[in-house]
């Protein structure tokens, strides 16, 4: 095995699907971008536009979906030591999961059931794939890890997601559930159970191998996955089937959980050999925190989908009449769309998941190069991250409280910093695997910086 300081270990022949993957996820975040930019009004309308359906497919199946698909495949052979159950079913997976998101954008430009249904049925196949995948995986093991218990709930909570349906395409899949609740539940499952879960479970074994932490022993680790995925599993069902204290209750047990995850985390960061953090690991710490305040977005707007318990009036009181439903606009879907539903969106997605998956899939490239004689594209790459981070984050920032207060100039201006973000990451990714040229050094300058 070559070990020069300037040469890339050599990756795992398994990790070239996961590649695949994480590189579509940035090609899909730049359109995401580019289309947010484009037209940022759907954020703006008392309505859920079909265009504002388009952009969340895009966002979420496209690009954050296919970023923790990637970063896992990628890493479960070169972090676990654990060599995927097949190579083949990454790719079938691949096939079946792209083709299921095109599918399902086809669906909004052309409404069709039959296209529905078969955009539901691809994603589901490339679910029940990744499942068999990694569970046939971890089952090889004697006494699996945290982390690899974390991964397998997450694919737990991926099927359920698909198999029940996509959101805004189809009906929910128990009659008599209203759509607002239904859309709500699925979203704070998706999103918590899939999008953050499987980073957060990838960051227990991958921060540890990219900072040398040696003699970790992860027990509260083991009460931060039961409590987070005990408190999720229940809060689905009470945002489900409409109970408003009982998803009090279980946001509180997955809270717990998060802290206790957070707690763990950052304990683990004090054991490192390194003296100073990498950005890489900083931005990893910087998501984790903003969870709790994610979820808690996720469960308000679970809160606010459920209808008040209806009090029957005194016999003899006259009832005023209720006021006919409003029309949507052209265009538009039949569901309310409410101010916070942009904001949870937006920070759950832009905020937390996508500069998580980002950063952990620059500690799998950092594992490829020595960080002691990485050179000067090692330390180059380090700092173009850095600032596609800080653009994408202050757009970020600037979207948000355009979206919520209906700021046009705020939300405009912050679309741009989020494309420009977006296409730096897309970039270092290739400068970092070595796809682009680094720039010459200045005559005299070390190679190293």
């Amino acid at each position: 095995m070559n070990t020069t300081p300037n040469a890339p270990l050599p990756d795992a022949p398994q990790g070239i699907g996961g590649k695949g993957f994480f590189v579509t996820s940035l090609i899909f975040l730049v359109l995401a971008c580019a289309m947010l930019a484009g037209r940022p009004d759907f954020l703006l309308t008392p309505t859920l536009t079909k265009h504002g359906v388009a952009w969340f497919m895009l966002a979420f199946f496209g690009c954050g979906l296919c970023g923790v698909f990637g970063v896992v495949y990628w890493a479960v052979p070169k972090v676990f030591g654990a060599p995927l159950y097949s190579e083949k079913i990454v790719f079938l997976h691949y096939g079946f999961h792209l083709a299921g998101t095109l599918m399902a954008l086809l669906a909004l430009v052309w409404p069709s059931g039959a296209r529905s249904d078969m955009a539901m049925t691809f994603i589901a196949c490339g679910a029940i794939a990744m499942g068999i995948n990694i569970l046939g995986t971890f089952m090889r093991p004697a006494k699996p890890d945290v982390a690899s218990a974390f991964l397998a709930t997450s694919v737990l909570w991926l099927l359920i997601v698909a198999l029940g349906g996509l959101p805004f395409l189809g009906e929910p899949p128990v009659k008599g559930m209203p759509a607002p609740q239904w859309i709500s539940a699925w979203m704070l499952l998706a999103i918590t159970g899939v999008a953050l879960n499987l980073p957060m479970g990838l960051a227990l074994r991958l921060t540890p191998a990219v900072l040398g932490v040696k003699g970790d022993r992860p027990g509260s680790a083991w009460y931060a996955l039961v409590f987070s995925n005990a408190g999720l599993a229940w809060m689905f069902a009470a945002a489900a089937y409409g109970t408003h204290g009982f998803l009090v209750v279980c946001a509180v047990v997955y809270a717990v959980g998060v802290l206790l995850y957070f707690a763990r985390y950052f304990a683990m960061l004090q054991k490192r050999s390194m003296r100073v953090l990498p950005w890489d690991t900083k931005i990893v710490l910087t998501s984790v925190s903003l969870v709790p305040v994610a979820a808690g977005l996720l469960v308000w707007a679970a809160w606010l989908r459920i209808p008040a318990p209806v009090v029957e009036a005194p016999a003899g009181a006259v009832v005023p009449p209720l006021p006919p439903p409003a029309e949507p606009a052209t265009g538009a879907l039949p569901l309310e769309f409410l101010p916070v539903d942009a904001a949870m969106v937006l920070i759950c997605l832009l905020c937390v998941a996508v500069p998580m998956i980002v950063a952990l899939a620059f500690s799998l490239q950092r594992l490829s190069w020595s960080e002691a004689g990485g050179g000067f594209r090692g330390k180059l790459a380090e700092q173009i991250l850095l600032a596609a981070y800080f653009n994408f984050m202050a757009g970020a920032l600037l979207v948000v409280p355009g979206a919520w207060f209906g700021i046009g100039q705020m939300l405009g201006l912050g679309t741009l910093f989020l494309l420009v973000g977006s296409l730096g990451f897309l970039g270092n990714y290739f400068f970092a695997e070595g796809k682009l040229p680094a720039p010459a050094l200045p005559s005299g300058a070390p190679a190293a910086g």
